[in-house]
């Protein structure tokens, strides 16, 4: 298990999820767990591709432990999308 406490940046320029990279390309693993989805990244732009990449070049899909959503199917990925979105949004607001 590894564990990020950096927030407020992109998740590729996490110095922790840049180590998780490797062994999600060795497919090692096939599930990420986090603990909200929000905390993966706090832009949909971001977000959103991490979640595809993960999955089309690693196998490797996105679970939540507070978030009952599969991003395994498209139903899934459309919700986080939203989320992604909600969270950006949220994280806007808060700025101001």
């Amino acid at each position: 298990m590894r564990r990020s406490r950096r927030l407020g940046r992109r998740a590729a320029d996490r110095s922790g999820f840049a180590r998780l990279l490797e062994p999600a390309a060795a497919r090692t693993f096939t599930v990420l767990l986090v603990t909200r989805f929000d905390r993966l990244a706090r832009e949909i732009r971001f977000a959103v591709p991490t979640v595809s990449d993960l999955a089309e070049s690693h196998g490797v899909v996105i679970r939540s432990v507070s978030e009952p959503i599969d991003t395994a199917t498209p139903m899934g990925r459309t919700l986080f999308a939203i989320l992604a979105g909600m969270a950006e949004s949220e994280r806007d607001v808060t700025r101001r």
